[in-house]
């Protein structure tokens, strides 16, 4: 029978978009293509089409595919698409705490045996063991034998400067561990086991030891094992702003495959994202956003039908289809005209029988992929057969199509051998692609019989080889379908088989296949290995800043504990960090749920007290000020009683923030001083930085520029010192605000742009957008307009890259007050409208009124006075509704301007005024000064310059005291202008 993967019927429509896409994207207009439809309808065969035209034009194809599996890799279609084209990695590298050397020294501080990560030991192993047994006697002879903090009468730890040497007493010997680097809880645990199995291997030797270290060099294997663990130090998810964190992944995506497409133009295909994880769903947006500039195509597959149990994937799909540049190819089933080639194709045969293909078309409803099995399962079963060159149906008994496709993949896998079978069962358990090398291990097979069966299986059109080591499933559905078909039992058996297998293969780094060892591990009554590879992989999860998916493994480690009745301190420990996650996530209800019960069921003061301050947090974040303080103020009492200061001590800190946002400043300073001085006592850096960092807001709420930049001069110290590269971004950004407010315009841009600098490197593309504004307002607030237009644009690009609609809107706002500040008002005029467009698009009353002002401004510079009225109407209307007295102000000084123009003075009088008296109730400078500035200009038009130039001096001291400048300057000249004249 004939190979259908390059033929396509009924599709025509499809090939020529796909075609005229790929032509687009060569010219550097970026696509974006969706192809949807039911499994089997063809998605797979379209894009191979598209992939061999994009491989005619000579352009790079990488595929990512999502999976089934409930496994939860972060930006897994991303990571199987990119890892073929580029080295690059899409995450930060992790940091993993380690032993570097373990020594076994006997109770007399003889030297048993000692391993060491590096090539050469960094301290002689004798005056260790001689060292470590003087300590040992030493405070045996002082504390008589010791109490708190001691083990068996040893001491725990010993460190010197960056040097730990971790210590744990057995009943016949003891083991020293020395690391240099991080510490982790998991450390000691790790010390304490690997000693218990060396004591209940070798006690009989261990007893009556007499010095011979051949009869104990098997404990080497154990010490080895020792130094071969990494510890994974756990991120603190702590002052995370998820948004942004998410925004530097998706764009370290999206820089990786500019970079890619560049030289010959890039087709990334991400299939059946359906089945996708969360990360790689937030991120598409953010990528098709952000191509439609380069040589890219991203073509995206899905099943519409599987959409109802992924809302999220469901809401991406239906705003990408609303974006510009994106095409929905919806592929419909096949019609009557449709099935004959496809058949005939399939058969080799311009006529297959006319009985056949009035069965396919009642019975298949048109899906390809069903035709296509329902015909290669007639002619396995002999219902349909070949005599000389004619093609022939028989009846009989089971001669009919299957009504489903499950009835019909098993009808087709019933036609095999036992040993095909089993072989696609094992790989249905390792997902649609699997390695050959995990499957040969896992089968327990010679690698040459199983590439024999998979030689069968891929004539058989079941199995496709990819590359030379890898198989995949030809369809999906066969694969969902044989894993559905499995038995419970079965499929425990097998996926302990496949995770045993990856552990085997993967002996030396587990790290590289960690997601899978838990997901096989947690679908087995393997729980130890279940429980402890869900925690690891979760952890894995959440320092890569993928809060869902670590949630996932989280959770699934919760269900193995309660499953296996194992409840110890790492089910508090997840509880937690399920707590920790889902406050990140902004889902504050499940993270009240889990926060609850370490609160309820805990035990653990400190638990709690860490518990209590997140709920603070999170009451904090919905504006719950008073409920807050409560929570907060009963965690500092857990906290006490733990003894626990550092914990204490950033609960000062948060309930801090809570006064000041009270306006309670007195007792917001009382307050950050205070966890400034907790955080001293167990000198924590980090948190001593932030605690000057808080107290620098605190000073700056109070009006007090010096004060606040002092402190923030401190915390960028000691944040610099920390190598905290965000911490040290933000600083900068700081104070390049309080600079320029105290005048400093030259220190003022040193910051901006150094935090601009930091915020390039580690990829903050959020906080680069607003200190690149912040530079603009900066140049504009000093009369360099072109630099500060400069500025805009480059935020405007940011904005836009991000998606931040609201911030697109109020750039080009900025934009229009350059232009206009340029006296260029029709290019004011239009950045106006495009803000005004925006605003009206996203529903922000406010930025709609504003917008509305700002246009009627430019229209009475050009002279159209009665639109610009009813424009101002417009906009005081707005204002009034929603009680916007900086949105009043102007629109009443903008209808003054218009009836001084139109000589009714009165009128002009008291919108002037009123304009004026609502400027007041902002504290706003800039509408105060310009309300003086129109009242001057309507007396110089009326012959009053004695009263001009009053109005001109209490604007230009307006201005003056505000260090505005320009403003300042131009009411001045105005003024000079205006006494000469007198």
């Amino acid at each position: 029978m004939t190979d259908l993967k390059q033929l396509i019927v009924g599709r025509s429509r499809e090939k020529k978009i796909l075609t005229q896409y790929l032509e687009k994207t060569m010219d550097s207009q970026g696509q974006t293509i969706l192809i949807s439809g039911e499994a089997g309808i063809g998605k797979s065969t379209l894009v191979d089409f598209l992939k061999i035209q994009a491989e005619k034009n000579r352009m790079t194809v990488c595929i990512g595919e999502s999976t089934n599996q409930d496994i939860s890799i972060p930006y897994l279609p991303f990571q199987n698409a990119l890892v073929n084209i580029t080295e690059e990695q899409i995450f930060q590298t992790e940091e993993f705490a380690y032993f570097e050397e373990v020594f076994l020294i006997s109770k007399s501080g003889l030297l048993i045996s000692h391993v060491s990560c590096k090539k050469e030991s960094g301290m002689d192993e004798d005056i260790l063991g001689s060292m470590l047994t003087a300590v040992q006697d030493f405070v045996k002879d002082s504390f008589g034998g010791g109490e708190s903090g001691t083990q068996k009468g040893g001491l725990g730890k010993l460190e010197y400067m960056n040097t730990k040497i971790f210590i744990e007493h057995g009943d016949l010997v003891y083991l020293a561990a020395v690391t240099s680097g991080e510490e982790h809880p998991d450390m000691k645990l790790e010390i304490k086991k690997v000693l218990a199995e060396i004591e209940n291997k070798y006690f009989d030797i261990l007893e009556t030891w007499n010095g011979d270290i051949d009869s104990l060099s098997g404990s080497l294997v154990l010490l080895e094992s020792i130094v071969d663990r990494k510890f994974r130090v756990k991120r603190s998810l702590e002052n995370i702003n998820i948004q942004t964190e998410r925004l530097k992944v998706q764009n370290r995506i999206h820089e990786l495959v500019n970079t890619c497409a560049q030289e010959t133009g890039l087709v990334m295909v991400l299939e059946d994202i359906h089945w996708a994880d969360e990360s790689t769903l937030l991120a598409i947006p953010f990528i098709a956003r952000n191509l439609m500039e380069s040589r890219t195509l991203l073509c995206i597959t899905y099943r519409p039908e599987d959409m109802d149990a992924n809302p999220l994937a469901r809401n991406i799909i239906e705003n990408l289809t609303s974006e510009q540049g994106c095409e929905n190819l919806s592929l419909e089933r096949l019609s009557g005209d449709d099935i004959v080639p496809l058949v005939s194709n399939l058969l080799g045969s311009d006529k297959p029988p006319e009985e056949l293909i009035r069965n396919l078309e009642s019975e298949t409803q048109g899906n390809p992929f069903f035709i296509t099995e329902a015909t290669r399962a007639l002619v396995a079963e002999g219902t349909l057969f070949k005599d000389r060159d004619v093609w022939i149906m028989k009846y009989g008994p089971g001669s009919s199509i299957p009504s489903t496709v499950v009835e019909l993949v098993s009808k087709r896998l019933e036609t095999l051998e036992l040993d095909a079978l089993r072989l696609l069962e094992y790989g249905a358990i390792l997902g649609r692609k699997f390695s050959i090398d995990i499957l040969a291990s896992g089968f327990s097979m010679d690698e040459t019989f199983i590439r024999e069966i998979l030689g069968q299986l891929v004539s058989l059109h079941i199995l496709t080889m990819v590359g030379t080591d890898d198989a995949m499933f030809q369809h999906s559905k066969t694969q969902e379908v044989i894993y559905a078909g499995m038995s419970e039992r079965w499929k425990r058996m097998s996926h302990k088989n496949a995770g045993i297998t990856y552990e085997t293969i993967h002996h030396d780094n587990k790290e590289n296949v960690l997601f899978n060892l838990a997901y096989h591990f947690s679908r087995t009554l393997e729980y130890d290995k279940g429980i402890d590879y869900s925690i690891s992989a979760g952890y894995k999860a959440s320092n890569n800043l993928a809060p869902r998916e670590a949630s996932k493994y989280f959770e699934k480690a919760i269900e193995l504990i309660e499953c296996s009745d194992r409840k110890d301190d790492r089910y508090l420990e997840v509880t937690q960090m399920l707590g920790e996650l889902y406050e990140l996530d902004g889902n504050y209800e499940k993270s009240n749920i889990y926060l609850d019960k370490i609160i309820d069921g805990s035990g653990d003061n400190y638990r709690s007290s860490h518990a209590l301050m997140i709920k603070g947090r999170i009451m904090f974040s919905q504006g719950k000020y008073d409920d807050a303080i409560a929570l907060y103020e009963k965690g500092m009492a857990l906290a006490e009683k733990s003894g626990s200061i550092l914990l204490k001590a950033k609960i000062y800190g948060y309930l801090g923030k809570v006064y000041l946002r009270k306006g309670e400043s007195e007792k917001a300073m009382e307050l950050q001083k205070y966890y400034l001085n907790e955080s001293q006592m167990v000198d924590s850096k980090q948190d001593i930085g932030q605690a000057y960092m808080n107290l620098g807001g605190v000073y700056w709420s109070m009006n007090e520029p010096q004060m606040a930049i002092r402190h923030w001069e401190i915390s960028l110290d000691i944040f610099m010192k920390l190598d905290f590269k965000q911490g040290i971004a933000n600083l900068n950004d700081n104070l390049g605000v309080g600079c320029k407010t105290i005048g400093d315009v030259k220190r003022s841009l040193e910051h901006y742009k150094k935090s601009e600098e930091i915020m390039t490197m580690i990829g903050d593309v959020k906080g680069m957008s607003m200190v690149l504004l912040n530079i603009g307002v900066l140049y504009n607030r000093i009369g360099q307009y072109e630099k500060s237009l400069e500025y805009n644009m480059k935020s405007l690009q940011i904005k836009k890259k991000i998606g931040d609609t609201v911030g697109v809107a109020n750039i080009y706002n900025n934009i229009g007050g350059n232009y206009q500040d340029m006296e260029k008002f029709d290019d004011a005029l239009d950045y106006y409208h495009k803000n005004y467009d925006l605003m009206e698009k996203v529903g922000d009353v406010w930025g709609i009124a504003r917008s509305l002002n700002n246009i009627a401004g430019m229209e009475i510079e050009m002279g159209r006075y009665q639109e610009a009225k009813k424009l101002c109407l417009r906009s005081r209307a707005y204002g009034l509704e929603h009680s916007f007295n900086n949105i009043l102000a102007f629109s009443n000084i903008l209808l003054g301007v218009i009836s001084t123009h139109d000589g009714d003075y009165i009128t002009a009088i008291e919108h002037y005024e009123k304009g004026l008296a609502l400027g007041k109730t902002t504290d706003d400078s800039s509408i105060i000064g310009m309300a003086y500035l129109y009242i001057a200009r309507h007396f110089i038009t009326i012959g009053d310059n004695d009263r001009a130039t009053d109005n001109y001096a209490l604007s230009y001291d307006t201005f003056e005291k505000s260090d505005m400048v320009v403003d300042s300057r131009k009411v001045r000249q105005e003024m000079q202008k205006a006494i000469e004249d007198s």
